[in-house]
């Protein structure tokens, strides 16, 4: 299942804030490395590289638990927004 995140980007302006979709990714893959190579190839901006890990390690959690890596993420972004 395909779930949407919001993770705030760099920019040459500054923050924006940026939809990604969050599946499973192929292995050897970063969970958005597609979406943030295509947001860094346009020149809107990039994912800081802590989200990028904390996204690497929710997928290896998620992976070792037989956990649902979407919704994982999904969870975890809301919680950290303060929405959970």
């Amino acid at each position: 299942m395909v779930k949407k995140i919001v993770i705030p980007c760099v920019t040459n302006g500054g923050v924006l804030p940026v939809e990604f979709q969050v599946g499973v990714p192929a292995k050897g893959n970063q969970p958005i490395e597609f979406q943030s190579k295509w947001l860094s190839s346009t020149n809107r901006g990039s994912v800081p590289p802590d989200v990028l890990k904390a996204l690497m390690d929710l997928y290896e959690v998620a992976e070792e638990s037989n956990l649902d890596f979407s919704e994982l993420c999904e969870s975890a972004f809301k919680e950290v927004r303060g929405e959970e």
